[in-house]
């Protein structure tokens, strides 16, 4: 997850945008499970996956729209059956909820979450990406480790302990 997350780090802080694809619920047969990333960046580069495949295709079409907007927070589903209007033809016979977060470049605030995800994961160190969604919308978000938050807003400090265990 470091290079993920450097990848990330790196483009926020040249000013440029990306968009984070996250896998929130998986049912069935499905290629990835929940909690699955993607990052999509302007020039069509990409780092992660949610599992490839029509999916993962059809979500980079989505990220590229967001990141042409300059905005946006999405929940979309798919379906992994064939002949169903809703359907990406694939045949595992699952399902995927799909969420795209935009990421503003030059985001100081922002990209110092995923510089401290990465500045753990070098050390060693269990560390949480935390997100709370309200509806697709994320209103808050953080990096926390076993003491307590090290970059964003997260919850109460009262509260971490039941979230990271």
């Amino acid at each position: 997850m470091r290079e993920f997350f450097r990848q990330i780090v790196h483009e926020l802080e040249a000013g440029g945008p990306a968009v984070l694809v996250t896998l929130l619920e998986s049912d069935g047969s499905t290629p990835r499970g929940t909690g699955a990333m993607m990052a999509v960046f302007s020039d069509g580069r990409f780092t992660g996956t949610i599992g490839g495949g029509n999916v993962e295709f059809q979500s980079q079409k989505l990220a590229a729209e967001m990141l042409t907007a300059g905005e946006g927070d999405l929940v979309r589903s798919f379906r992994f059956v064939q002949g169903n209007a809703a359907s990406l033809g694939m045949v595992c016979g699952g399902g995927v909820t799909v969420q795209f977060q935009y990421l503003a470049g030059g985001d100081r605030n922002t990209a110092a979450i995923f510089r401290a995800l990465v500045t753990a994961d070098g050390k060693n160190q269990n560390a949480w990406f935390l997100r709370r969604l309200d509806g697709g919308a994320v209103r808050q978000m953080a990096a926390a480790d076993g003491s307590g938050i090290l970059a964003g807003e997260g919850p109460a400090p009262a509260a971490l302990p039941a979230l990271l265990t």
